[in-house]
């Protein structure tokens, strides 16, 4: 004896009137947004299509043999069904209600699927087997299969749940006592080795983060470093910041960490601070700007001897050094200034640099010049004198 009924409840945990389905219901999938049910007819072959504000059955679509799970999709308009006897799954387009595909094989001879959990965030669906304990991922876009997972025991999976929150899938096995539940997380964590403080000036270094899912990892650097591979160059003292990424695949999903450590000025070498850039008026051709002064400051632990000053560029004729009282030596914190006049020879944009070269572990240091030239002025012509007369 089969049952041809299906009990409804309301949420009050009434019991509502039934509804008569006249076939061997095995399973049930709830569509919220059309109000439909989807009941998979186990000895029938078939889905049965129910409007549930109707009451009455639209469409009887044949699937599979022995249809044991049915789940609704909303992410792709697809009802899918779990053909047990036919290691099967159907794709039911739910606004034709047609079979629009058919995924043959699930597995091997002897999995015969028999329970379905969607994953809303990931566009996958897990089928597990009643033979063999294992789980297929289904990338439910493309309805390909894309992995199998093996559960703990060979027994049949009974049934099968995923709480797309903490991304985590739990199963049951038939004809196990004790009972034993399985989780598989899609979840992955990626953990950073030690990051210690360093020292600016310190040689480059190989930091390490693993993945918990054991697939590679990738880093990007910002604030005080930079990185290659696993390779970190300090650029400047400060706070460095490694990010770690890992894309995930058909098992699991990304996932990125942050690790950080500080980079400290060094303490018995020289350091040198000066501006990035200096920026001068706009000056006409022909012309030339005030001096525009800046202070270059050993802020390290030791003395700074400077061997050279030079522009460089693309339009290094623009520019002249006014004032250099720099001395071969500063010992920290002491500065000197260095001034600089701008005297364009052509109109637009008149950029180049200002090198300073020193014994700290950064030098040469640079310095941009930022200035513009514009057109000379133009003055009117003196009027004609008068002739004098005789």
């Amino acid at each position: 004896m089969t049952l041809q009924r299906v009990y409804v409840y309301h949420e009050s945990a009434l019991l509502l009137p039934a509804i008569s389905t006249g076939r061997s219901n095995f399973a049930i999938a709830i569509d919220p947004q059309a109000n439909r049910a989807y009941t998979a007819n186990f000895y029938n072959a078939s889905v049965s299509v129910r409007d549930l504000a109707t009451d009455s059955v639209i469409a009887d679509i044949p699937v599979g043999m022995n249809p044991s799970s049915s789940v609704h999709d909303g992410a792709t308009g697809r009802a899918y069904v779990a053909n047990a006897n036919s290691n099967s799954v159907s794709v039911i387009d739910e606004v034709s209600n047609t079979v629009t595909g058919v995924l043959f094989p699930i597995g091997d001879y002897t999995f015969s699927p028999g329970a379905l959990a969607p994953d809303p965030n990931t566009a996958r669906l897990y089928a597990a087997g009643n033979g063999g304990g294992s789980i297929v991922v289904i990338d439910t876009p493309t309805n390909t299969v894309v992995d199998t997972l093996h559960g703990t025991q060979t027994a049949d999976i009974s049934s099968l749940a995923f709480n797309a929150q903490t991304r985590t899938g739990f199963v049951t096995y038939g004809g196990t006592d004790p009972g034993i539940v399985d989780a598989f997380n899609r979840a992955q964590t990626i953990a950073f080795g030690p990051l210690p403080a360093r020292t600016f000036g310190d040689p480059d270094f190989a930091v390490t983060a693993t993945a918990s899912s054991g697939l590679p990892v990738t880093l990007t650097a910002a604030g005080a470093c930079t990185v290659s591979g696993t390779t970190v160059h300090l650029t400047q003292a400060g706070i460095c910041t490694l990010t770690a990424h890992q894309a995930g695949d058909s098992n699991v999903d990304p996932a990125t960490a942050a690790g950080s450590f500080s980079v400290a000025a060094p303490t018995t070498g020289p350091a040198v601070s000066a501006p990035q850039f200096v920026n001068f008026p706009d000056t006409a051709v022909g012309q030339q700007s005030d001096p525009v002064y800046f202070n270059v400051t050993n802020s390290g632990g030791s003395p700074l001897h400077i061997t050279a000053v030079t522009l460089t560029g693309s339009f290094t004729q623009d520019y002249a050094v006014t004032l250099d009282n720099r001395v071969g030596t500063l010992a920290p914190p002491a500065s000197c200034t260095i001034g600089i006049r701008f005297a364009p020879t052509q109109v637009g944009g008149r950029p180049a640099s200002l090198s300073i070269q020193d014994d700290a572990v950064d030098s040469p240091q640079t310095v941009g010049l930022v200035a513009t030239g514009t057109a000379a002025p133009r003055y009117p012509p003196r009027p004609p004198t008068s002739p004098r007369p005789a």
